[in-house]
């Protein structure tokens, strides 16, 4: 049942017939009730699956999208996540039902009016990721913009993020990866947010890393008989035993001989 306060044309709280109506950020708003569906049609299907695909990618961003979009969701009756929803429905999906997935290189992640990072970089460090940006001709205000960055993992759907990093004017930030991320391709995201939190710029993709991890290598060990034992090591690899090959080659015979190993190091 519904009820009306403050009089005849005041606020509708409750349900009368197929209508609901309830408060929302601070508006009075209404919604027809959901209708139980048995069947759905292929379009019902493909939108399904377009919410789910959005929704496991913002899974663990929670706090990165209340930043990025918590601005612009000011003053209406949208939530953060209702607008990054829409947008990157709309605009960061590719193909077609039931093979729906996410385009990364045009979801957005923030959203304002405030400069967006220039000519962003990505690369692999020891610790994680190093992310640089140019430093175009800024004022003092914003050059005290701080960075936010982000790395999704495609494989875990995990995600690691700074919201509030350094400042515009460093031209770099490191954001640390878990060994496991760093196992994986990982897509980054890059934007900034103004000291006083209230101005942000759209997000800007940064590219995809590779795992450097996952590039084999090649072990090599002499015996004491001047055997040289070779072996291929993948990342997934934890114990490696060398077996000696059907036609062992010495180190006396590789000094002697033109044939070279593609395995071994010139010399």
């Amino acid at each position: 049942m519904g009820k009306i306060f403050n009089g005849m044309f005041g606020t509708i709280i409750g349900s009368m017939g197929n209508v609901t109506a309830y408060m929302l950020n601070g508006q009075n708003v209404t919604r027809l009730k959901a209708r139980k569906i048995s069947h759905f049609s292929k379009n019902q299907l493909a939108n399904q699956q377009e919410m789910k695909v959005v929704n496991e990618f913002f899974y663990f961003m929670t706090d990165f999208l209340k930043a990025g979009f918590g601005l612009a969701a000011q003053g209406t009756t949208k939530n953060y996540h209702n607008l990054a929803t829409s947008y990157n429905k709309k605009n960061a999906l590719k193909g077609v039902y039931p093979n729906i997935e996410m385009d990364y290189t045009k979801a957005l992640l923030s959203t304002g009016d405030l400069l967006e990072a220039q000519n962003p970089v990505v690369e692999a460090v020891p610790e994680g990721l190093k992310f640089n940006w140019d430093l175009p001709e800024v004022n003092s205000r914003s050059g005290e913009d701080q960075v936010m960055i982000l790395a999704y993992g495609t494989v875990s759907k995990k995600v690691q993020s700074i919201s509030y990093g350094p400042k515009r004017s460093a031209g770099e930030a490191i954001l640390q990866l878990p060994p496991k991320m760093q196992q994986e391709p990982v897509e980054t995201y890059i934007s900034f947010v103004s000291a006083d939190r209230q101005s942000i710029s759209n997000s800007s993709y940064a590219g995809r890393i590779e795992p450097v991890s996952q590039i084999s290598k090649v072990v090599k060990k002499t015996t004491k008989k001047g055997i040289i034992l070779l072996a291929i090591v993948s990342p997934k690899m934890t114990t490696v035993q060398l077996k000696e090959p059907s036609n062992p080659i010495s180190t006396d015979a590789q000094k002697n001989s033109s044939f070279r190993s593609p395995f071994l190091d010139p010399g």
